[in-house]
């Protein structure tokens, strides 16, 4: 298996958003691997919902990532900044984030007009959000890993795919808090066999592919 080393910036993020324009739960396993130390945390994905720990450790962390819904979901984590809490990013970031997005879908207004509104509503400490990553996008029956390198912090778990209605996942559930504690992992970082640098509409890598499309 190809171990895969990706850089997103927040521009990137931005226009992920618009490509894909188109619950409290219970804690699950932690499993710990004996080779590396490190450990796997589980995860499931239902419609629409997460089931996972409400804590994990700091450090180098790998995701098995399972959807059990009967739609795609993907997982992203982003990191609050110091002093802002996952009710704060709820409540006083999404909520003009999401606004926009229905004023996307519903008024069909432009790209420009929506960097402009987002500029508008969304509060100063928003841009300096960290988007950590997360699981690509899984179709239903399947499972996935992704391991990341998390600093301690209050993070958002979240799926912001489109139901058949146009309704985002986050909004129908799949939005909740994770903490990363102080307590590091004892898991070392993965050695990359492939780099992949996004910027805003290139995609530059460092590596060899297997053949394929």
């Amino acid at each position: 298996m190809k171990n895969f080393k990706i850089t997103l910036g927040l521009p990137s993020f931005l226009l992920l958003f618009l490509m894909l324009s188109g619950i409290n739960s219970q804690a699950q396993e932690v499993r710990a691997n004996e080779e590396d130390k490190s450990e796997t945390v589980l995860i499931t994905a239902s419609d629409y919902a997460f089931d996972a720990p409400k804590e994990i450790e700091s450090g180098w962390t790998t995701f098995e990532y399972k959807n059990e819904g009967n739609e795609p979901h993907f997982l992203f984590l982003t990191k609050m900044p110091e002093g802002k809490t996952f009710d704060a990013y709820a409540g006083n970031a999404l909520v003009p984030f999401n606004e926009v997005w229905y004023a996307m879908r519903d008024e069909g207004i432009s790209t420009e007009e929506v960097y402009e509104r987002l500029g508008a509503k969304m509060p100063d400490w928003f841009w300096t959000l960290e988007f950590t990553g997360g699981a690509g996008l899984i179709s239903p029956g399947m499972t996935t890993t992704v391991t990341l390198n998390l600093e301690p912090g209050t993070y958002a778990m979240e799926c912001y795919m489109k139901t058949v209605d146009g309704e985002l996942h986050s909004m129908e559930g799949m939005l909740r808090e994770l903490i990363v504690t102080d307590t590091p992992s004892e898991a070392a970082a993965p050695e990359a066999d492939i780099a992949i640098t996004l910027s805003n509409f290139e995609m530059a890598i460092d590596g060899k592919l297997s053949p394929g499309n």
